[in-house]
């Protein structure tokens, strides 16, 4: 049974998936998990696109952690070929790992070819 679920980002199929999966165990049919993410929508702040101009906006601020924001990352390498502009909130409750963690994140940008990255502490 294809499904399709209108929100951009495969760590977003992913998500999907685990909800299924879950649904699945709490015995919901097929059609009701494929009627459910077929209308789906996020919050506001999580993956979100829009545009301003000329530019395409993702704004996946809500909430951050290193996962999320390599996912939004992703999804931002993923969408044409246009210069990539990225601006980052701190990412807070990481602890002693936070330098390392921020770090990372900003390597994981450059692999990515994001053209630019802002961060905002």
């Amino acid at each position: 049974m294809p499904i399709s679920i209108p929100i951009p980002g495969l760590y977003n199929v992913y998500n999907a998936l685990a909800a299924s999966a879950i649904s699945l165990i709490l015995n919901v049919s097929l059609h009701t998990i494929a009627r459910s993410l077929e209308c789906f929508k996020l919050p506001p702040m999580h993956s979100e696109i829009s545009f301003l101009g000329s530019y395409q906006l993702i704004d996946d601020s809500y909430n951050a952690n290193p996962e999320s924001v390599n996912g939004a990352l992703e999804l931002l390498q993923s969408i044409g070929k246009h210069r990539k502009i990225v601006i980052l909130g701190d990412m807070l409750e990481l602890g002693n790992m936070a330098r390392s963690l921020h770090n990372k994140v900003g390597r994981r940008a450059g692999e990515l070819g994001i053209d630019a990255l802002f961060t905002l502490v």
